[in-house]
């Protein structure tokens, strides 16, 4: 139980160091483990699986979080432990840590296999989907230092071979930078950005002084391409009227506007505002971290 004690260590340890492999930090190879893949992304959206899977599960059980993300799948020898112990052993580690098991399963108790690995494609596991002749899922999450942490792991065994993926989110919310560069990229590849750097005080179209540097971006942007037109988007969240809210975005959009043309110096003719109110979130609006991410204003690349 090496591997065990190593894990609870590091998740109680207040200094972390990443091993030269790519193991995550937290989470160490199981003894005789060797990384086959590895990813690591900056952020983005990521979905774990929250109970067994059969013909009634739907996506809409998924827990859905969001964050820095490590993929790493691990192969190892048959004869160095079984899937069973290798999920055992995680699992007590993170219990012993004090993390709160999202769901767990062995064999049958993960329902249809087939549905399962359909229910986890969402979260990019690259295990082979014939390891499922034996199989373990867990999921879980916990905190430390500050920052919450969310894990997938799966193991399986089928065709002689074994292995174990381990997916890590640190969910840590997205401090959004807004420059030339992050505009231009966003708009030529999706056609739209999210700026949550122009703020209002609550109920106002009143713009705050400290948008002006995200406001200055937006309007030498636009100075550079001056072929290029754009729809300002008001959004809000869904607390209040509905038609107060719309009313409201539709405020602050043209606010945007305004402010874009008259004080940086931005051709109107490359503006258009509109507001949607709350009927296209991003988020859940039942938390206030679900609100904020729905309070935005979006740029949407407009086709002359």
């Amino acid at each position: 139980m090496r591997s065990f004690l190593l894990i609870c260590l590091l998740l109680c340890s207040p200094f972390l160091n990443a091993q030269e492999e790519k193991d995550h930090p937290l989470f160490p190879a199981f003894e005789g483990a060797t990384i086959y893949q590895y990813e690591e992304t900056s952020f983005e959206p990521y979905r774990l699986v929250t109970s067994s899977v059969n013909s009634t599960y739907t996506s809409s059980k998924d827990k859905k979080t969001e964050g820095r993300i490590f993929r790493i799948f691990y192969t190892m020898p048959t004869d160095k432990a079984s899937v069973y112990e290798v999920f055992t052993n995680f699992k007590k580690a993170l219990q012993t840590s004090e993390a709160e098991t999202i769901f767990s399963c062995y064999g049958d108790e993960c329902g249809d296999i087939g549905l399962f690995w359909k229910a986890l494609e969402p979260a990019r596991f690259q295990i082979p989907v014939y390891y499922g002749e034996r199989f373990a899922y867990h999921a879980a999450n916990f905190s430390k230092d500050g920052k919450a942490y969310y894990v997938a792991m799966v193991f399986g065994y089928g065709l002689g071979e074994q292995g174990y993926e381990i997916h890590v989110v640190e969910a840590e919310e997205m401090e959004q930078k807004v420059d030339l560069n992050t505009l231009e990229s966003a708009l030529n590849e999706k056609g739209m950005i999210s700026v949550y750097g122009i703020t209002f005080d609550t109920g106002s179209a009143q713009i705050k002084p400290e948008s002006d540097s995200v406001l200055k971006e937006i309007a030498n942007y636009l100075k550079k391409n001056p072929s290029v037109s754009l729809y300002v988007v008001g959004h809000t969240d869904d607390i209040g009227a509905v038609a107060s809210n719309l009313t409201l975005s539709q405020n602050r959009s043209a606010a945007v506007v305004k402010r874009l043309t008259s004080e940086f110096g931005v051709n109107s003719a490359q503006l258009e505002s509109s507001g949607v109110g709350p009927y296209a979130p991003v988020s859940n609006n039942a938390s206030e971290d679900g609100r904020a991410k729905n309070r935005r204003v979006e740029l949407v690349k407009r086709l002359k």
